[in-house]
């Protein structure tokens, strides 16, 4: 069983061209934040070792 593929790139369609978000219209003046659910095993390592994981 043979598949060609050479065809294939020749009918997708173009890619399209976005202009970049500006800092506002990124999360609409919003602070986000996410909740992690850490399992209760896991505290202690993590509480460790957060400077090194929180720190950039």
């Amino acid at each position: 069983m043979e598949v060609e593929t050479a065809g294939t790139a020749a009918s997708l369609p173009p890619k399209p061209q976005f202009e970049p978000l500006k800092p506002h219209e990124m999360s609409d003046g919003r602070v986000q934040f996410r909740k992690v659910s850490v399992p209760p095993h896991r505290y202690s390592p993590l509480k460790k070792a957060w400077m090194e994981i929180y720190m950039p």
